[in-house]
């Protein structure tokens, strides 16, 4: 079926639409008859919740998981995708993914209107239809990185989570490697960068924004390490256990815990991050790691003076203690948000490099993509409020704004790179902030400490 392009060979396949209800019946009757285990990986529930689970699919009921915290309600619900179909055909360039045979966007009826049976369709893996990561991966993505030479991404794996919920995300980016092995692979170290590229394909390191995977246990610090975590911010938004975040009216800098666990980042080789994180916490940091710390993704303060954004005190503690920053596009970061230039953007960094060194520079470029308005209000909110946090935007401008025209998708970073040439920035400078920098620093500092 995959070998389908366009409406018409779909049409002329004989291939019916089916109900998510059906597509997971159809396939637990199968993995029923050929005795295979239908939630793998959930124990204590064989005869209790997993029967129920499955006789409500059998009987095409709604389903409604209720319980406490730890009762597998959400591995249940994430391993459900696996009884959907393998993949389904949907119209090329359609942002809810229309189906060919029953579109509803006006984007794909216009577009069937306009080409008839040569509409050109693509096929949706199962596992990109229903997930609940902060960037919305799929092979489009995967595919745009790849066109804009993209070897090596920070991914982030966790917000608001904890421990076991960012268990659960790792499960779901192992299921994206199995499932697209010829565009990206786990990375470690800065040799994957090596190996990704030699193989075209993208190199994925794991991130966290805020450090409630590892809870209140300093021995989470070297677990979720071993897992493949090679950042951890200290703090998001909020004062946390460790630091306190830009959004505090008071900074009292690192906590006690704070100091322990930067002793065993250090250790371990787990990259502090700063990135949302108050200054005097940020300055402190940087005095306590006795490995460099970073600013992921953030601008200067004096070029666009939002609360995210960075005073020169602050970078210049990171930067001068080995240190990187990586500039954020991130609209609400850049000078005249959506509206601002590529030409300001690279001129800032020129200014930058000129003051802090241009080594200590590279790109963070916080890229939200194709997701929607919901996932920045877990990302403000998470469950620490029960009233809306509207971060730097509005109520009424509640949800991610829209990026500069100049850097719409991965495939744009071309751009960058020739805007920063225009500054008269040497080739050895442009290469170093595009990404030698960050090859650089993943050498000296993803490995256990000597």
């Amino acid at each position: 079926m995959k070998d389908i392009k366009t409406l018409g060979e779909l049409k002329a396949s004989g291939y019916q639409t089916k109900s998510i209800k059906d597509e997971l019946r159809d396939n637990l009757i199968l993995k029923i008859k050929n005795k295979e285990t239908t939630f793998e990986g959930v124990h204590g529930y064989e005869n209790t919740v997993i029967p129920e689970l499955e006789r409500a699919i059998l009987s095409r009921h709604n389903i409604n998981l209720l319980g406490l915290r730890g009762q597998a309600k959400t591995r249940l619900a994430r391993l459900m995708v696996n009884l959907l179909d393998e993949y389904i055909p949907v119209i090329a360039g359609s942002e809810i993914n229309d189906d060919p045979l029953q579109p509803i966007s006006r984007f794909a009826t216009e577009l069937i209107k306009d080409k008839g049976d040569d509409t050109p369709i693509e096929w949706l893996h199962r596992s990109n239809r229903f997930a609940d990561q902060y960037a919305n991966w799929s092979e489009k993505i995967f595919r745009q990185m790849r066109a804009g030479g993209v070897d090596a991404v920070h991914v982030t794996i966790a917000y608001h989570e904890n421990f076991r919920e960012t268990v659960l995300n790792f499960e779901q980016w192992n299921r994206w490697f199995e499932t697209y092995p010829d565009l990206i692979m786990k990375g470690l170290t800065a040799e994957d960068v090596d190996r990704a590229r030699a193989s075209n394909r993208t190199a994925i390191f794991f991130g966290f924004q805020n450090p409630s995977p590892i809870e209140d246990d300093i021995g989470l610090v070297e677990i979720v390490h071993n897992l493949g975590a090679r950042f951890m911010q200290l703090s998001y938004n909020n004062q946390s256990l460790l630091a306190t975040g830009c959004y505090e009216a008071e900074d009292p800098g690192i906590t006690r815990m704070g100091r322990q666990v930067i002793d065993e980042m250090n250790r371990v080789g787990l990259v502090v991050d700063m990135s949302h994180s108050a200054d005097r916490s940020t300055i402190e940091a940087a005095e306590i790691s006795t490995r460099p710390i970073t600013i992921t993704h953030a601008n200067p303060y004096e070029w666009q003076p939002a609360l995210r954004n960075k005073r020169p005190e602050v970078i210049k503690a990171v930067t001068e203690a080995g240190g990187m920053i990586g500039f954020s596009l991130y609209p609400h970061h850049l000078k005249h948000k959506s509206a601002c230039t590529l030409e300001s953007f690279c001129q800032m960094i020129a200014e930058a490099a000129a003051r802090y060194g241009a080594q200590h520079l590279g790109l963070g470029s916080d890229l939200c993509q194709d997701q929607p308005d919901r996932v920045v209000e877990w990302m403000r909110v998470g469950r620490w409020s029960k009233a809306i946090d509207y971060g730097e935007g509005s109520a009424s401008a509640p949800g991610f704004p829209p990026m500069p025209s100049w850097f719409q998708d991965n495939r744009d970073f071309g751009n960058i790179a020739e805007g920063l040439r225009k500054t008269g920035m040497s080739e050895a400078e442009v290469a170093g902030i595009m990404g030698e920098n960050w090859y650089r620093f993943y050498q000296e500092n993803f490995g256990a400490k000597a």
